[in-house]
């Protein structure tokens, strides 16, 4: 999809681009962290990329994109405090989180209902 003029996209459209845009950011910085996994500047990229899709999410009122955006960066965030080590299970649980939010933004607006709510199933498997 072109980014050409921006007011032809509906809302749910742009929160499609920015997850794909964020996902892209947070796959590549969860594999350098997954090797280096205290490198500051990949958490902060990682945490402002899943902060960013909390956001978008937010505006559409999809509940369960937010719940797992959320934890999301709740989880980079004790990773940047020091109180989490980001080991490979923790690595692979985020880099299902950004599976789950693709699947979210690529499902069609008409068939969001499931995902308005911060108990849809995947959500709180992911959550948990």
């Amino acid at each position: 999809m072109s980014t050409g003029n921006l007011q032809d996209y509906s809302l749910h459209d742009l929160f499609r681009m920015e997850v794909e845009g964020q996902a892209q950011v947070l796959t590549e910085g969860l594999l350098v962290l997954e090797s280096h996994p205290a490198s500051a500047p990949e958490l902060e990229a990682c945490m402002r990329a899943a902060h960013s899709v909390k956001g978008a999410a937010r505006i559409l009122g999809l509940s369960a994109a937010v719940t797992v955006a959320h934890a999301m960066e709740d989880c980079l965030v004790e990773a940047q405090q020091g109180r989490l080590i980001l080991g490979n299970l923790v690595i692979d649980a985020l880099l299902g989180g950004v599976d789950l939010l693709a699947r979210i933004a690529a499902t069609p607006a008409a068939e969001t209902a499931p995902w308005m709510r911060a108990d849809a199933p995947d959500a709180e498997r992911f959550r948990a």
